[in-house]
């Protein structure tokens, strides 16, 4: 995990440079790096997280306590790749069934918090946004 951070730390530097000095907010996908272990490697003042778990799993509470700002794409409401065949193997997907606009629209990660105990209104505040995802296996003009 230095390493990473050395990646990170280096990438950050170089984003820094060519965009005059000014530092934006840097966006990080969930991984290991944001995992409970590894979270205090991160600075929560420059990196936001896009979170791309389960909307129960304990990263989520995790990010917004220790932070961060979250962006939602939790992949059990938003990701658009699911509900198709599988494409090794046989029977369904790994993130079956197919995620209808009405699952779409439910998403709600407030909720989601809650019911892991989160209900300060400023770590409430720290989901910033959400983003549904699709990856490039399934979909296509005939799965979209």
């Amino acid at each position: 995990m230095q390493l990473w951070k050395e990646y990170e730390e280096k990438a950050l530097e170089r984003f820094r440079r060519a965009n005059g000095g000014k530092l934006k907010d840097m966006i990080l996908w969930t991984s290991h790096m944001t995992e409970p272990e590894f979270l205090h490697l991160l600075d929560p003042e420059v990196y936001t997280v896009q979170y791309w778990e389960s909307s129960t799993n304990k990263q989520l509470p995790n990010l917004v306590k220790q932070g961060f700002q979250v962006i939602m794409s939790n992949y059990d409401d938003l990701y658009l790749d699911c509900g198709f065949g599988a494409w090794v193997g046989e029977g369904n997907n790994w993130c079956s069934p197919y995620k209808g606009w009405q699952k779409i629209y439910m998403n709600n990660p407030k909720k989601y918090l809650a019911a892991q105990g989160v209900t300060d209104p400023a770590q409430l505040a720290k989901i910033v946004g959400g983003e549904t995802a699709c990856g490039q296996s399934r979909p296509g003009i005939r799965t979209l």
